[in-house]
């Protein structure tokens, strides 16, 4: 039986397969920075990193902090995708929201902040895209951090507060939340077009087969964080906004 305490406990002289075999998204993860965790499987994580110039401690710290994770994405694009739940209220949105994609979101730029700017100067000559994106990477973390705020502070408190009403919202309320949703739909924008110019800078977060384990960790996080973002822009502009529009019309 599969255990979360087995892949914490596991070490670099583990085996790909007994690591594989410890939890159920460690295939994916792995073959999210390019290793094909079917090759080698009685290899010791260790020597696999011996062989390919990898930074085991990092590597197998990546490993376990990301086990059972929804945002693991494979280096060809595809991703696993945690079904949708049906949501009916408000309430049900903002909830799922704040606990899932922004958790991960700022989980994701605290790491991506942390270890940047030491990739982009190791490797910065070999990817020049790193030096070109780190500006806006780090703007668009910055943005995050404020967005984060603003949303879990202003902006789902008061579409939470239309939801419980009974009776008519306050108009000083109605006009701060419809605010907020003209602050949320320009906060869209911005962080779309951040987000679609980090991709293109560095082509579509590509690595090559000489990467290390530190640069392709960076580009899963990177990806990660593209994909879990514009996750939850989707289901802003999908489901939230057009919930509260109605329910603004109606009250």
């Amino acid at each position: 039986m599969k255990s979360e305490t087995t892949l914490k406990n596991l070490s670099p002289e583990a085996t790909l397969n007994q690591i594989i075999s410890a939890d159920e998204d460690t295939p994916q993860l792995l073959q999210s920075i390019g290793l094909n965790p079917n090759v080698d499987t009685e290899k010791t994580l260790r020597q696999v990193c011996f062989e390919k110039q990898w930074n085991e401690a990092e590597l197998l710290n990546w490993i376990k902090k990301n086990r059972s994770s929804n945002t693991a994405i494979q280096n060809n694009g595809s991703k696993q995708k945690k079904k949708l739940p049906d949501f009916t209220s408000i309430t049900e949105i903002t909830e799922y929201l704040t606990s899932e994609s922004l958790s991960t979101v700022s989980d994701l730029s605290s790491q991506i902040q942390n270890n940047y700017k030491r990739v982009s100067q190791v490797h910065g000559i070999q990817y020049p895209w790193l030096k070109e994106a780190e500006w806006h990477v780090f703007q668009l973390i910055n943005t995050l951090s404020f967005y984060k705020k603003f949303e879990t502070e202003t902006f789902y408190p008061l579409a939470g507060e239309l939801q419980k009403q009974k009776e008519r919202m306050l108009d000083g309320n109605v006009q701060n939340l419809k605010r907020s949703m003209d602050v949320v739909k320009e906060d869209h924008k911005q962080m779309k077009k951040s987000l679609q110019r980090i991709k293109k800078m560095s082509g579509d977060f590509h690595f090559d087969e000489s990467a290390c384990s530190t640069l392709r960790i960076l580009c899963n996080r990177l990806q990660s964080l593209h994909r879990t973002l514009s996750d939850h822009l989707k289901i802003e502009q999908e489901k939230l906004l057009p919930k509260i529009e109605t329910k603004l019309e109606n009250s």
